[in-house]
């Protein structure tokens, strides 16, 4: 499959300039030229479904035009890539007939223009240790249904020679420019803006990988979807620091990757793979202790000031835990921003574009069907053996808030899944591990706000804020019956069939316990 490897990064016009006096260390000029692409797709949404970008370009240079017609499969740094020379800008579903968006295009299927990206590039061809990169800086816009979105990006594409040259480039052009690595393509960018979903919050994964996948091909998909999440999230929370929804959607991205990379362990024993880990457990935590105090003051204190107006130190009390929250945006601000969190990025789509760095070889090439059952079955039978009643029942906090955890944790796993999977059996075994997350997660939130609530009254011995305290704790406690809602959904669970005994048996070399 032809392909190409490339890094976005999100540049403002500072960033862009730096970028400029970075290509001109290892390139003696650089060339402009305009490019005006449309995007199709059919009535019904074909390609997109299938994962596939088609696109006709028309490149204006030294005053002629060119038509050329693109098919990009999957996502992250390593795409597919088909391009096709046309004489015009009409798009031909012929031309695509050696691609894979002649099985997504089946039957009579008529494209149709979608939206138009509008771009002024400047290129240069930077040449370091053996390696030819291509440097493209884009200014311009995309156009849909009327809807206009900028657009000011970055690419570094490795054009020939070694990816550790190419991996050391992007890592310089990271830290000159301070711009942060981007994973939305443009086509995913005009279909936001086509559907009025430009500026909202990016809540799910777009996963699109073959039912017979190895392992190593669906890790590279897996990491893609939740890479382009954590980029959509990622400038929402750029733009606006107090966007609460961008906080909680980044932190699902951020876990979904860690679910990831737990997922695989058995058949990545790498160093590097642990030091991913651990890097993003950093993230987690910065966007928990944001995401934390965000709930509190949205959920808590406000419940507080409608029932109880006239009590003296509640205004206190909503000042003390804004502080907070102020104090937890700031430290993540801090950390999205930072050289650490771009490599980071950056170290993460050159795992999924290159696995087979992380990956035993006989894994890497291991169906991804047999390494998931294996480890779906491990996990889910320490989350419904009796001894989890036990401790749903029981008064140790910090074992029922693990077993909640290992809950959430196979819940992000399984959606990995999806695609290999029925989709009324998946509904069923995710809908029964949230409702016995969640109904756990009732008894923590109680636990936790009487913890928050208790750090707060130790800095403020003032006897109106205690007070205060003292009724919003009570307000918190966990409701009568909860515990007996939890037992019952985890008897529910038990009961659930796992949906991945329909995949084939098969043990994954090089699997073992994580």
């Amino acid at each position: 499959m032809p392909s190409e490897l490339e890094i976005k990064l999100r540049v403002d016009p500072a960033a862009a300039s730096r970028m400029a006096a970075f290509a001109a260390r290892y390139a003696s000029g650089s060339e402009t030229t305009r490019l005006h692409s449309t995007y199709f797709d059919d009535g019904k949404g074909s390609l997109a479904r299938h994962g596939l970008e088609l696109r006709v370009r028309r490149q204006e240079a030294h005053q002629e035009a060119q038509f050329v017609q693109t098919v990009k499969s999957g996502g992250g740094a390593s795409r597919g890539e088909w391009e096709t020379r046309l004489d015009d800008e009409r798009p031909s579903i012929a031309a695509a007939r050696d691609t894979p968006a002649k099985s997504a295009l089946r039957g009579k299927a008529k494209l149709k223009p979608l939206f138009v990206v509008d771009v002024e590039r400047a290129i240069w061809t930077l040449q370091r240790d053996g390696a030819v990169i291509e440097l493209a800086l884009d200014c311009g816009e995309i156009v849909a249904e009327g809807e206009r979105a900028p657009i000011n990006e970055a690419e570094l594409e490795l054009k020939s020679g070694p990816l550790a040259a190419f991996q050391a480039i992007a890592r310089d052009a990271l830290d000159v420019s301070g711009a942060s690595p981007s994973f939305v393509s443009k086509g995913a960018r005009g279909r936001r803006l086509r559907a009025r979903r430009d500026g909202r919050v990016e809540t799910g994964l777009d996963l699109n990988f073959e039912s017979e996948a190895t392992s190593a091909e669906a890790f590279a998909a897996i990491v893609a979807a939740c890479l382009k999440q954590e980029s959509i999230n990622h400038e929402l929370l750029d733009a606006d620091p107090a966007h609460v929804e961008a906080v909680h959607e980044m932190r699902v991205a951020v876990r979904r990757l860690r679910a990831a990379l737990s997922l695989f362990k058995p058949a990545m024993p790498s160093a590097e793979a642990g030091r991913l880990a651990a890097e993003l457990k950093w993230m987690s935590d910065a966007l928990g202790e944001a995401r934390d105090r965000d709930v509190f003051i949205d959920k808590p204190m406000r419940l507080l000031q409608r029932r109880h107006p006239d009590v003296a130190g509640v205004n206190a009390l909503r000042e003390d835990f804004a502080r907070r929250r102020d104090d937890a945006h700031a430290r993540l601000i801090a950390a999205v921003r930072s050289p650490r969190f771009r490599l980071l990025l950056l170290d993460l789509a050159m795992a999924a574009a290159a696995p087979g760095a992380l990956f035993e070889r006989q894994a890497a090439d291991a169906p991804f069907g047999a390494l998931a059952a294996q480890e779906f079955a491990r996990r889910l039978k320490k989350v419904r053996r009796r001894k989890a009643a036990d401790v749903i029942g029981g008064s140790d906090e910090r074992h029922r808030h693990r077993l909640r955890i290992a809950m959430k944790k196979l819940r992000y796993m399984i959606e990995f899944a999806r695609p290999l999977a029925r989709a009324k059996d998946f509904e069923r075994m995710s809908q029964a591990l949230r409702r016995a997350q969640k109904s756990l997660g009732v008894i923590h939130d109680g636990v936790a706000a009487e913890q928050a609530l208790a750090q707060a009254v130790n800095s403020n011995p003032e006897a109106d804020f205690i007070f205060a305290a003292g009724i919003l704790r009570d307000e918190l406690a966990p409701p009568p019956g909860c515990r007996r809602l939890a037992l019952d959904a985890h008897a529910a669970l038990r009961r659930t069939r796992p949906f991945w005994k329909d995949f084939r048996p098969s043990d994954p070399p090089g699997a073992q316990a994580a």
